[in-house]
């Protein structure tokens, strides 16, 4: 089962204007559905971006240097969440399309991908939302945590 970090690879993607060509997408959860990120290797939109989350140009930068799987400058592509049925994972519909490469990001990169969707809430789906970040429902809040310190004189 893919989990967050993990990076896809899709034979002969077929994006909105009909066009096809391999492509690397990165996993944000799976339960259900799998969800996933579009990445690309094109600097052209994403000119003078730093490294990590880049919210006014709706991307993450991961630098070759850092050795998170890409041989090459990738670009994270926000927010456009893609939506992959695991049972059709599992199944098989995709087996020649997508293929777990072995690797994943670190758990330090993944997470900090995830944070920065926080940035582009208004545009994610609430359904995508929830099973996003599903683990934050039971978490507890910075208030509530300031409170609880609060009664026992900690601060």
């Amino acid at each position: 089962m893919p989990k967050l970090g993990d990076v896809l690879f899709y034979e002969k993607y077929e994006y909105e204007d009909g066009e096809k060509s391999d492509k690397l997408f990165i996993v944000l959860c799976s339960d259900k559905h799998c969800l996933v990120l579009k990445t690309t290797k094109n600097s052209r939109r994403y000119k003078d971006a730093k490294e990590g989350c880049n919210p006014h140009k709706k991307v993450f930068f991961i630098p070759s240097e850092k050795k998170e799987f890409f041989y090459l400058d990738t670009y994270v592509q926000f927010p456009q969440i893609i939506e992959i049925p695991v049972q059709d994972l599992l199944k098989g519909a995709f087996y020649k399309k997508i293929t777990n490469n072995e690797s994943a990001l670190s758990a330090k990169f993944a997470q900090a991908i995830k944070d920065c969707l926080r940035y582009f809430k208004n545009d994610i789906s609430p359904v995508h939302w929830d099973l996003i970040f599903s683990d934050s429902k039971n978490s507890p809040s910075i208030k509530s945590l300031h409170d609880l310190a609060s009664r026992f004189g900690k601060k």
